[in-house]
């Protein structure tokens, strides 16, 4: 497990088939997706089939809204929607959750979620003898803009989502980081309900950061994501 957690945020948006990007994102990724240093060195496939093209773009797009990267993201996501216009995959579920973090980019999470909508009937499916699955991104962005919308509830609910689906997260760094989502949202509901449910939530909390941390036991304490998630631990207890 603790290889996986090394590997976990460049696995979740690296397909099997992607040889462009899987370096860079596998040492930049694993430690906190939203900080991610140099992302201008990241690669471009000049030569190649159009398929291998269309999965690196498919994996450097999530991978620059992640990072905070807003202008490049939505520059790929236009041009992906531009040269594949039929493909189900690209339309359907990839598009939407980079649009969904690109307004969660721009502190927009009322906009972040209704760039999901669209991919919800088909998020928990897998396009047949196709590897590159949506490793359950589109829940995770959901996750995340719920939170920013203060609905701890909800949040809670879609990170829960991703763990009770590991058979089609894998290994990907969205099964790693739902856990963080589900201690933070019920942190969030600690706050914001009173009495026995507000202190119901805290000890969920603190329950699923404990399971956090216990799976980050061997990562680089250095990690930015485990020093936060260490301090945000600190303050529950």
């Amino acid at each position: 497990m603790a290889l996986s957690v090394h590997t976990a945020h460049a696995s979740a948006i690296n397909g099997l088939d992607n040889v462009a990007s899987s370096s860079y994102l596998t040492e930049k990724f694993r430690s906190n997706p939203r900080a991610v240093p140099n992302i201008k060195n990241l690669p471009t496939l000049s030569t190649g089939s159009s398929r291998l093209k269309r999965s690196a773009s498919t994996d450097r797009s999530p991978a620059f809204a992640l990072a905070g990267d807003t202008a490049r993201a939505e520059s790929l996501a236009q041009d992906l929607a531009k040269r594949f216009p039929l493909d189900s995959q690209i339309q359907a579920l990839w598009l939407p959750p980079i649009r969904g973090q690109v307004a969660l980019n721009k502190k927009n999470p009322a906009s972040a979620l209704a760039a999901l909508q669209p991919v919800s009937p088909i998020e928990l499916g897998q396009i047949i003898f196709v590897v590159n699955i949506s490793r359950l991104y589109p829940i995770y962005v959901r996750g995340q803009a719920l939170l920013t919308a203060n609905d701890g509830k909800a949040a809670a609910a879609e990170f829960q989502k991703i763990l009770d689906h590991s058979g089609i997260v894998w290994n990907c760094w969205t099964g790693a980081m739902a856990k963080l989502g589900v201690a933070r949202a019920n942190a969030l509901q600690a706050k914001t309900l009173q009495g026995a449910d507000a202190d119901a939530a805290r000890v969920r909390a603190l329950g699923t950061y404990k399971d956090f941390l216990t799976l980050w036991k061997d990562a680089d304490p250095d990690a930015p994501i485990l020093k936060q998630a260490k301090s945000e631990y600190a303050k529950l207890q």
